[in-house]
Order: C-alpha cells, then sequence, then structure tokens
C-alpha cells in the first residue's frame, strides 16, 4: 500500500513518489522494511504542459536520503525503460509514448 501508515498487518505501507526520503514516514511496524516501490525518473507528460525531468543529481541524492533516513532495503526505479504503444489510443491528454526522457528510451538507446 502506498503511504498508508494504518495498513494492517501483514500489509507493508510503500512509498511512490520524487522525495520519498523526505515525504515517507516509514513503515507501519518496526519489524517491516522501508520500500519505495516507484522512484519516478521523470513524471509523466501531459500535451501542452512543460516535461517535468529529474536530474540523476536529484535521484541519486533522494535515494541516498531515503537509505541514510529509512534504512530504506528496497528502491525500484519507476520508470527505467520508455516505450511507445503502435496502433492505441492514449488517455485523454496524454500521449501513446510513454516515458520518452526515461534513462533508456523505447529503442533502448
Amino acid at each position: 500500500m502506498c503511504k498508508q501508515d494504518d495498513a494492517p498487518d501483514p500489509v507493508i505501507n510503500a512509498c511512490n513518489g520524487l522525495r520519498c526520503g523526505e515525504t515517507f514516514v516509514g513503515p507501519n511496524s518496526p519489524n517491516k522494511p522501508a520500500l519505495w516501490t516507484e522512484n519516478w525518473t521523470h513524471f509523466y507528460d501531459v500535451y501542452g504542459n512543460a516535461s517535468k525531468t529529474r536530474p540523476a543529481e536529484d535521484i541519486a541524492y533522494h535515494v541516498a536520503l531515503f537509505i541514510a533516513k529509512m534504512k530504506g532495503s528496497y528502491i525500484n526505479y519507476y520508470m527505467f525503460h520508455g516505450g511507445t504503444n503502435f496502433g492505441r489510443n492514449g488517455a485523454a491528454f496524454e500521449l501513446t509514448s510513454y516515458y520518452d526522457p526515461a534513462p533508456l528510451d523505447e529503442y533502448g538507446n
């Protein structure tokens, strides 16, 4: 569960976001690990809005902070690889090409 401090056992509350070292209060029990399930390398683009790309230094700083402050034991980078849904439609105001500024683009570059 994402940021659910009152999650019942055996559920582990986790953090999704850009700055979990600052915003996450920690596991909902001292015997549970600190989990960052979606460390966003970029936030999805909405047509007409400016792209919100995170510099590598910002990502690294918040990872180090999460490990030091929360004794974080699991960090998942979301998304590390971009892609395109060719021949499909996107949601309202969203592109079918997803996560273009991911560290790896849809072609593996």
